[in-house]
């Protein structure tokens, strides 16, 4: 698959790419320049919306992180990311009140970002 990934990546299907993604560390170059490319190839996607907007609030890149969460579905997951998204533009309510959408679904890092935020407002 990692050869493929160099040479043709537009062989590759979704499922590849998940494969792909698991042999890389969270956050390091390899792993969002297959999450990059796995967008590109399905754009239509809403996990690798979902995980390329992940990969972008990591790196900081908010604008194009908030254009793969618009297309990310509504998941429990899309509504953590979309929380945690709000959280970071210091946007505290509408982070409150996404995260707490997302622990009724059963999202347990929701809690702990809930506990965090009602710290600094």
């Amino acid at each position: 698959i990692k050869r493929v990934f160099v040479e043709n990546p537009q062989k590759l299907s979704l499922n590849e790419f998940y494969l792909l993604a698991q042999a890389y560390e969270p956050g390091s170059d390899e792993l969002n320049s297959v999450v990059e490319t796995a967008v590109k190839m399905y754009p239509d996607d809403e996990v690798a919306n979902l995980n390329a907007a992940i990969s972008e609030m990591q790196r900081g890149d908010f604008e194009q992180a908030k254009r793969h969460l618009d297309k990310a579905g509504h998941s429990a997951e899309a509504i953590y990311a979309r929380g945690i998204y709000a959280a970071l533009l210091n946007q505290y309510e509408e982070a409150l009140l996404l995260l707490r959408q997302a622990e009724i679904l059963d999202i347990d890092e929701a809690a702990f970002a809930i506990s965090q935020i009602e710290k600094l407002i």
